[in-house]
């Protein structure tokens, strides 16, 4: 009689399995540029302005944060007003041509002067990045509200 292996041994090692031929279809430059937007996403959440800002090149440019320095004290402001930032990321489409790269994703953010979220938002986010010495560094970015939510 042949021994079943249980199901809870089987599934980890699918899991695995999947995960690792799913992780050959990514390029160096997307697990980096994946890595940098995680990074900076802890960040926030770590309320870390300057680690956030070290993703950020001196070259930034934006419609709504003009340079660099704008940005900063818009990502500053928003950390000192907030105890708690919890920022989710999903869908995210990376095209690299060279040095160049377009991300655009989806983030949902709730903020908080105390523990218990007060307010949040779904954002559609559209990043560029630049490899420059072999780093990437983001050149701009803009989010627009993805669901309007009515308050009455």
């Amino acid at each position: 009689m042949k021994k079943l292996i249980p199901l809870t041994t089987i599934f980890p090692a699918i899991i695995i399995a999947l995960s690792m031929l799913t992780a050959c279809d990514v390029s160096d430059d997307e697990f980096v540029l994946r890595d940098n937007i995680e990074q900076m996403r802890n960040a926030v959440s770590e309320h870390q302005a300057d680690i956030f800002m070290s993703f950020v090149d001196d070259s930034y440019k934006a419609p709504f944060h003009r340079d660099k320095n704008t940005l900063q004290r818009f990502v500053e402001h928003h950390l000192n007003h907030n105890r708690v930032i919890h920022i989710y990321i999903a869908d995210i489409e990376i095209e690299i041509d060279g040095n160049l790269a377009k991300i655009v994703f989806y983030s949902g953010t709730t903020g908080s002067a105390n523990q218990v979220p007060e307010r949040g938002q779904l954002y559609k986010v559209g990043m560029h990045w630049l490899k420059t010495d072999g780093q990437w560094l983001l050149t701009q970015a803009k989010w627009r509200p993805a669901l309007v939510l009515n308050k009455r």
